[in-house]
Formats: C-alpha cells, structure tokens, sequence
C-alpha cells in the first residue's frame, strides 16, 4: 500500500542524531561481525563487485527511521572483510524517473567503470501515483563519482504487473529482472540483445506470486539460478518468503528442482559475484513484514549475512563463511558450558545422535538438536518472540549419525554450517544472555572474536 509519509528523501531530514543515540545505547543486539546500518534501514545488499582495488557493497537504505520508507543506496568497500569504510548514501532519488526510490539492482565492470544497474521505483502522479518501474544504470568511477546515465528498459505493463525490479546483469550480458505476470504468477524478464522474453516455472515455484532478486551465474560449469520466491507458505517454505538455488539454464519454461538455499528463519534477497576464483554471496538476514525486537527502541533495523563462498561439488551448493574472518579469532578454547562467554563468538563442533546445545540461559535459550538423523533448530524460548505465525522450529534431514557444525553468534544473529557448509541455518536470535548452558554428545572448540573495524567517511553525494 502507498503510504507518502514514509518517502521523505533523506535530504529532507537535517538531523539524524536522535537515532544515532538511540543506536548506541543498544548493548545487546547491535552485531559486531555482521554489517548493519549506523542507523534507520537496512534491506538488499546490490551491486556486489571488485573494483578499484577494494570489494564493493551496496544496500538498501532508509535512514530516516528503522522501517520501509524511501529507499537509497548506501555505499561500503573493505580490502579484507575486517576494516570497512562507510562511503554514505551514493545511489538517491534525484531524477523525476526515480521519484519514490532506488530499488536493488547488481553491478558489472564495464571499461574504467563500475556500472551499477538498478530499478527506479516511479509513481506516476498523473495515475494516481501508480507504480510504474523503470530499469536503470549508473557509472561510478574510482573517485566514487556517480553519473546516472538513465532508463535503460521501460515499464512493460502490457505483460507485468508493477512487480517488476531488480534487474541482475550476468556475465554475458543478459539483464534477469524479477516480476509478476498480469495474471499474478511470478515469472522472470530476460533482456538479451534487445529482445526480451519471458521465463516461467513449470515447477513448484510455479505457485509464488513473485520471483525476486535473481541471480544466474556458472560454477565449474554448472548454471546456477537463485531466486527469492515470495507467496509460498507450506511444508518447505515455512518462512514469510525463502530462497532457493536451481541448477539450470534460463529457458522460457523452467522445470528444475527448487532447492532450499537457507533452512534456518531469516535468510533473504542474496547477491552473488564473482571474484578470480571465488564465487561469493551475501545475504540480507530479514523480512520486509517482519518487526524485529530491537527496530523502535534502538533506532536501527536489519542485519547482513556473512559473506559466503559457494563451490558445488556432487551436485550439491555448498556455502562457507569466507577464509578473512578466521583473522577475528582470539585464543582457540576447548568447548564448555560458561555464562561467562562472550556474546560475539564461533564454535566449531562435532555433534552426535541425540546431541544438544543450547546458547542462552537456563530459562531462555535457542536449542540446536540432532534426533535420529534430523537437526533442528528451535527458537520457542527466546526472551523475545519474533514471527510466531511462522512457527518456531526448523529442521534438515542431514540422515547421519554425527555432523560437523560451524556456528557463529553475534548478539542477534546465528549463523550455522552444517557438513562444511552443505546445508546453512541462518537467524535472528533475541536473548538477554548468550552463553551455552548445555552440551550433550558434543565436543569442540569455540573462539570469541574480534569485532570489524568501520571507518566513517559518510559524505552524501547530493
């Protein structure tokens, strides 16, 4: 629904300080290994590349407030994953085309250039201030200059709904746009040497409304597409909306089998890029219709994944958190119930039948488990309950008797790698307290961890 009194632009708002002291006064949530906003919004991360000597990430951002509202791109760069560099607010609505935001997009060298492609979110005041989205693309240079160089793709309404963003430009140059078929079935728009055409599931996405945030890119030879399905709630798919990886070529009708790229609660909207031999993720750890504890009281809302590396190997998509964070371990330690740990920490254990841990306290705590082949992940007794609708407990039928689990905590997120990264569980945790009060039929050892270090150069391009 459209609601003018969340897009103000960020320039309309003079003082941020409000919600900077909100933010620092959160001593429990706030992560310190995760990237989050300094304050207001967080969603997408867009526009994933190497370029000038230094990785660059871009997200959604609303400054204005820990909700959804007028959305911009915000703009950070790191040589290692530890140091960051807050560049501000680079992509903002300026022209009349983008009039009520910058929505996600990827990016792709293109010369001297990074060419950043993305969706202007257009409401025509003449209809009613009716969405009409337009494809776009920017050239930054490597001052970080931006020069907006216009529509490349109008609004198609005569086969799509105003459902229709985040255009994903590949490697050989064919642009995957999410959208919503005027019959209100998700489908993709391929953009490929001036003709575009449209591609359908003939599988069990065939039932989403939506299919957002496409990535199509090739590992050791595999094609890989990864979709954000929004509109499918059942046995699977138990959140507000998952994601799903398919090994396939992008035909007009696509039967592939969708698999789940996450099992934990929170996990969405990821981008993936390709650096020397490396291919690499990121992923945004919440949902659009979802409150989070922290949003009002603190002034910050939404967190990052780690960033991930993806190799597939017998068929299968693995994910790894990458080889830089091992730099934040401090001094190794046997694995042992303490209260007295740290809230910012990562375990690596073996875990056997029947086996148990949980991280909190004994009152409240989130409870890992493997039962008879199955792992679960149980939320049920958090200090603060969140998207209870969508149920408390997810699982994986791993079928083995003892399993490997890398996890890492960060004051409200968990992260887990199950069998070196063969299947994820990734989250949102809320608890007071975060030590492990119980282990049983598992032994390891766990890490505290540094935090990542943010420099602040915020400078808005305006």
């Amino acid at each position: 629904m459209y609601k003018p009194e969340l897009y103000k632009t960020h320039t309309s708002i003079t003082n941020h300080q409000e919600l900077k002291d909100r933010v620092k006064a959160d001593k429990l949530f706030y992560p310190k290994i995760h990237l989050a906003p300094e304050y207001g919004l967080l969603n997408d991360p867009n526009g994933l590349a190497f370029y000038n000597g230094e990785f660059q990430i871009f997200y959604q951002y609303h400054p204005n407030q820990p909700a959804h509202g007028m959305k911009n791109w915000f703009h950070v760069t790191t040589k290692d994953f530890i140091t960051y560099t807050h560049r501000g607010i680079i992509l903002f609505p300026e022209q009349d085309y983008e009039n009520y935001g910058i929505f996600s997009g990827n990016a792709k060298l293109e010369g001297e250039y990074l060419r950043l492609n993305y969706t202007a979110n257009y409401r025509n005041p003449d209809k009613d201030y009716q969405r009409e989205p337009k494809q776009c693309y920017a050239l930054m240079d490597k001052n970080y200059q931006i020069v907006k160089k216009g529509i490349i793709s109008e609004f198609l309404d005569q086969k799509y709904t105003e459902h229709f963003r985040d255009p994903y430009v590949t490697a050989d140059d064919a642009t995957v746009i999410g959208a919503q078929l005027l019959n209100g079935i998700g489908a993709l728009s391929i953009i490929e040497n001036n003709h575009e055409r449209t591609i359908e599931m003939s599988n069990e996405l065939s039932s989403a409304y939506m299919l957002e945030c496409p990535n199509y890119i090739e590992i050791d030879n595999h094609p890989l597409l990864i979709l954000s399905p929004q509109g499918i709630n059942n046995d699977k798919y138990l959140n507000i909306n998952s994601v799903v990886w398919m090994e396939t070529m992008l035909r007009d009708k696509i039967d592939a089998n969708p698999h789940l790229l996450d099992y934990g609660f929170d996990l969405y909207a990821p981008q993936v890029f390709k650096h020397d031999e490396r291919v690499l993720m990121l992923s945004w750890l919440g949902h659009a219709d979802t409150i989070y504890p922290n949003e009002q009281e603190y002034g910050w809302s939404q967190t990052m994944s780690l960033m991930r590396e993806l190799t597939f190997k017998d068929g299968h998509l693995y994910q790894q958190p990458i080889a830089e964070y091992q730099a934040l371990r401090q001094e190794v330690k046997k694995l042992a119930c303490t209260e007295a740990i740290s809230r910012v920490y990562e375990v690596d254990c073996k875990i056997s039948n029947n086996g148990v841990i949980k991280i909190g306290d004994v009152d409240h705590y989130i409870e890992i488990k493997l039962d008879n082949g199955i792992l679960t992940l149980d939320r049920s007794r958090m200090n603060y309950s969140v998207n209870a609708n969508y149920g408390y407990v997810r699982s994986i039928n791993l079928e083995v008797a003892t399993t490997s689990l890398q996890i890492f905590v960060d004051n409200s997120t968990l992260e887990i790698y199950i069998n070196d990264g063969e299947y994820v569980m990734s989250s949102r945790i809320f608890l007071n307290n975060l030590g492990i009060v119980q282990l049983t039929n598992t032994e390891g050892k766990y890490y505290e961890l540094d935090p990542i270090t943010i420099i602040n150069q915020e400078v808005d391009n305006v």
